[in-house]
């Protein structure tokens, strides 16, 4: 091999290492954008969930004190009418606990 075959060589190869580095700058570079575009989707997406949940806790709020008050006003109304005609409904509790019992107490 001659010093000029050598040094065709040599220069071929500072060739291919100056591609690979180009290459490896293009593909690190499109590598980087779509990691940053995913990224960015996944913060978006992230967002969008967060109002999403921040919305339905609002909604679970609305609805538990909605149901709260329903059963404040039922309270009212049994007390109420526990207070003006305790008789039937001390009547009714004594039959639906012996009938349980009656129930429960039974041989199969």
């Amino acid at each position: 091999m001659t010093k000029q075959d050598s040094q065709k060589i040599s220069n071929a190869l500072a060739v291919l290492n100056e591609a690979a580095r180009e290459g490896r700058d293009e593909l690190n570079e499109m590598f980087s954008q779509k990691y940053s575009d995913l990224k960015s989707a996944v913060r978006k997406a992230e967002a969008q969930l967060s109002e999403s949940a921040k919305d339905r806790a609002h909604r679970l709020g609305e609805v538990k004190d909605a149901t709260m008050e329903r059963v404040k006003d039922t309270a009212r109304e049994v007390d109420r009418k526990v207070h003006e005609s305790p008789w039937p409904i001390l009547g009714s509790i004594v039959a639906g606990a012996l009938l349980i019992g009656f129930l429960l107490g039974r041989k199969k």
